[in-house]
């Protein structure tokens, strides 16, 4: 009897994967493909006014290494 319960599962669960293996192949061109490729990407430009704030920003670091340096270095 057990024996008979475990064929007739065993059989059940091949023809369930068989049904979504063929499911799968017959769906297989409607799957969706989102994904988009840009043609060209676009160089990215650094605004003006941020661009100028670095330049600044660094300068005045720059400023206070040196300063650091020195102290460091006369200790």
């Amino acid at each position: 009897m057990i024996k008979r319960i475990v064929k007739e599962l065993i059989i059940f669960v091949l023809l369930v994967i068989t049904m979504a293996l063929l499911l799968g192949l017959l769906f297989y061109d409607y799957i969706p493909y989102n994904r988009e490729v840009p043609l060209r990407v676009e160089e990215f430009v650094l605004p003006e006014n941020i661009e100028e704030e670095l330049i600044s920003s660094e300068g005045e670091q720059r400023e206070r290494a040196r300063t650091f340096s020195t102290i460091v270095l006369e200790e």
